[in-house]
């Protein structure tokens, strides 16, 4: 579970920050925010989820386990990591999905991949 829930939050960030500049390209045009404040949002929304769910599972196994509880705030620099990366790989593909329309389904198809090959 410890991999699983950070590869959920990297792929459907990925997945749904593709096509964001693109479907919302008549409201970037109406209105003058810049662009990444929507991807931004869509980035924060998902590490909401995502610590949602990680907490939600951290708790009891640092509970069962008797391990002493001044760990957990040193998980805050591979998280900000995380995010930081998430947001530049999701920036790097919103991007190049505006000139290249097809982008969002070859990410999607290489993250499916790239699951199954981290699983041999």
């Amino acid at each position: 579970m410890s991999g699983l829930l950070p590869w959920i939050f990297i792929s459907q960030t990925i997945e749904v920050s593709a096509s964001l500049l693109v479907n919302n390209g008549a409201i970037l045009k109406n209105f003058p925010v810049h662009p990444l404040v929507y991807l931004g949002a869509q980035i924060c929304d998902n590490t909401l989820n995502f610590l949602a769910a990680f907490f939600l599972l951290l708790l009891p196994v640092y509970a069962m386990s008797g391990q002493p509880w001044f760990h957990i705030p040193l998980l805050l620099l591979p998280m900000l990591i995380l995010i930081f990366a998430v947001f530049c790989i999701s920036w790097l593909v919103s991007s190049v999905n505006v000139f290249y329309r097809d982008t969002r389904f070859i990410i999607s198809f290489l993250l499916n991949i790239a699951y199954f090959v981290a699983h041999l």
